[in-house]
């Protein structure tokens, strides 16, 4: 083996077949691709080894981190235990002065975070 041959093959010739096989791995394994979008990813893949890679990398949809992630929580001002009967009154006053909740959920929740007081 010839050193152009050697630079060839390691330099050339690997990264592209493990860049071909990532390609592939990444079709299947994305959640926001349907059936017929993987299925034709894979063809064009196949059948233009190379030039489906390519296009596949830069014509890649971007994936949709919120379909699986969880949201982040809101940042409150409060606790979210609240650390007393009054802390969780108030909590609930604010939630129904904002529009969050209706009068009906705030008497409910008042009567329950009462009772569990008692």
């Amino acid at each position: 083996m010839t050193f152009w041959d050697f630079l060839w093959l390691f330099f050339v010739i690997v990264p592209l077949t493990l860049l071909w096989i990532f390609a592939l791995v990444d079709v299947f394994s994305r959640r926001d691709l349907s059936g017929w979008a993987k299925a034709l990813w894979v063809v064009a893949i196949l059948v233009f080894p190379w030039l489906g890679v390519l296009v596949y990398l830069i014509a890649r949809p971007p994936e949709v981190a919120g379909a699986f992630a969880q949201p982040a929580p809101a940042p409150t001002e409060y606790p979210v235990t609240p650390t007393s009967v009054a802390d969780e009154l108030e909590r609930l006053s604010r939630l129904q002065r904002e529009g969050i909740i209706t009068e009906e959920e705030y008497k409910t929740a008042k009567a329950a975070v009462l009772k569990k007081a008692a």
